[in-house]
């Protein structure tokens, strides 16, 4: 449940944002539902030491933040990414893209914009990476579907999710 909707107003909300970000250096917000593709990223990093934020888009949430807190301690401790750039995570190899300005306008990030709004992160600047899962944590057909966000007219969220693996089965069935 989300804190909106357990009584705090918007304004609350942006405030414990803004306190994490402060204790922790950045955190982690997802998007998506059962009917949409996922996306996760981080807010806060380009704040505290002007490093684009990251996005994984298309997996799991659990997982997506799982691999972004553990890249975004690396650049906390002084560890630099940019596009083109790969690193050998614990699951395998992980490579860094660029993100399309238009992917601000339309609200992708959209909790980094309120938080900007709001006046809790500077506004100007912002950038951001996609981080593209290692290989092993997408099949074939996934690896397909990923969005790749350097692309103007690739989206997040948009379109439907792919069905688990076992769903996918009992259809071939």
């Amino acid at each position: 449940m989300c804190r909106i909707c357990e009584g705090f107003s918007q304004e609350d909300d942006l405030a414990l944002d803004a306190a994490m970000i402060a204790e922790y250096g950045f955190m982690i917000t997802g998007v998506g539902d059962a009917d949409h593709s996922p996306w996760t990223y981080t807010v806060g990093l380009f704040d505290r030491v002007r490093h684009p934020e990251l996005i994984i888009a298309g997996t799991e949430i659990v997982e997506s933040s799982r691999l972004l807190n553990e890249i975004g301690r690396l650049v906390l401790a002084g560890r630099t990414f940019a596009a083109g750039d790969t690193w050998e995570s614990p699951d395998g190899l992980v490579r860094f893209g660029r993100v399309h300005p238009l992917q601000f306008r339309l609200g992708t990030f959209n909790v980094w914009l309120a938080l900007a709004e709001a006046g809790y992160l500077r506004s100007e600047g912002f950038v951001a990476l996609q981080v593209f899962v290692p290989e092993s944590w997408l099949c074939h057909d996934c690896r397909e579907r990923e969005p790749i966000l350097s692309r103007p007219e690739s989206r997040v969220g948009l379109e439907r999710a792919r069905p688990n693996r076992a769903a996918r089965r009992a259809r071939r069935r």
